[in-house]
């Protein structure tokens, strides 16, 4: 509670410093672990991926993927009522 009231006490330009650099800090650790995270999640989709021509053409399209994950969630809700 003190560090709040004498952060409170100091310029208004000192202020927004330690305002951009917090945030800054901030954004720079979650764009590290979201890139991290992304880069295993990519590695691990390309080892179980099939290559042949008939998984291929049998993949979903982004669309399709998209509404049956709605439609799972919405039986999910109806099951839970």
């Amino acid at each position: 509670m003190q560090s709040v009231q004498n952060l409170q006490q100091k310029p208004r330009h000192v202020r927004q410093r330690i305002l951009f650099i917090t945030v800054g800090l901030a954004m720079a650790v979650v764009i590290t672990s979201w890139l991290m995270v992304t880069s295993r999640r990519i590695d691990a989709d390309i080892l179980k991926a099939g290559n042949t021509p008939a998984e291929m053409d049998s993949a979903d399209s982004p669309f399709g993927a998209l509404k049956r994950t709605f439609t799972d969630i919405a039986k999910d809700i109806r099951t839970q009522f």
